[in-house]
């Protein structure tokens, strides 16, 4: 199994089963769910790009959900949530907060897209995302969030057969980040943010 989501995931995958096993030192509660599996397609008779459900299977060892809650320490309290993970195919979501100061959260998904039926044109996603919110004092708030898309693939030419006029290859990247503070006190609130976007 090969791929950087599934070494991405892995190491959720790790930190999901390190938390669990740590939980009566690191944490108050830790409760969840870890289901594992095998996928087997059948797709001798069926136009794959007509089924959505096969767009981000892959067949092969998968794991099918981890799913953590926990808590750490006195105010810390986290969420792990793991989907669909087998070769170049993934979701996973971690969120970590403080309570009364703040939360970070992580958010990573890739999947695979087929457009004709014999799956010789396809393309690759992935979608990451990084959201930090902090609240040093009750009257300040600070946020910054991080996006990062991109895919890679190829592009389906019009009519059937033929390659488009821009080309074979359709590969791009979107960032994405924001950051704001916010400041209230009296009845009196104050913002101030920035925000980028840049598309390759």
């Amino acid at each position: 199994m090969t791929g950087k989501s599934w070494q991405f995931s892995s190491l959720l995958a790790v930190l999901g089963v390190v938390l669990l096993l740590a939980g009566p030192t690191l944490a108050g509660t830790v409760t969840g769910v870890v289901k594992l599996g095998t996928v087997v397609k059948d797709e001798d008779s069926h136009d794959l790009t007509a089924i959505q459900e096969t767009y981000n299977i892959y067949e092969g060892f998968a794991v099918s959900n981890v799913l953590l809650n926990g808590t750490m320490g006195a105010r810390g309290s986290f969420h792990l949530d793991l989907k669909d993970i087998n070769r170049d195919n993934g979701q996973g979501l971690f969120t970590y907060r403080v309570q009364d100061a703040g939360k970070l959260s992580v958010k990573y998904g890739q999947h695979r897209q087929l457009y004709d039926a014999d799956g010789s044109v396809s393309s690759l996603r992935r979608d990451w995302r990084l959201g930090v919110s902090a609240t040093p004092s009750r009257f300040v708030r600070l946020t910054g969030n991080f996006g990062h898309q991109a895919r890679t693939g190829d592009r389906l030419g019009y009519p059937v057969g033929t390659q488009s006029v821009l080309g074979g290859n359709y590969d791009y990247a979107v960032v994405t980040g924001n950051l704001s503070a916010e400041v209230h006190r009296n009845g009196r609130k104050a913002a101030l943010g920035w925000d980028t976007t840049r598309f390759n």
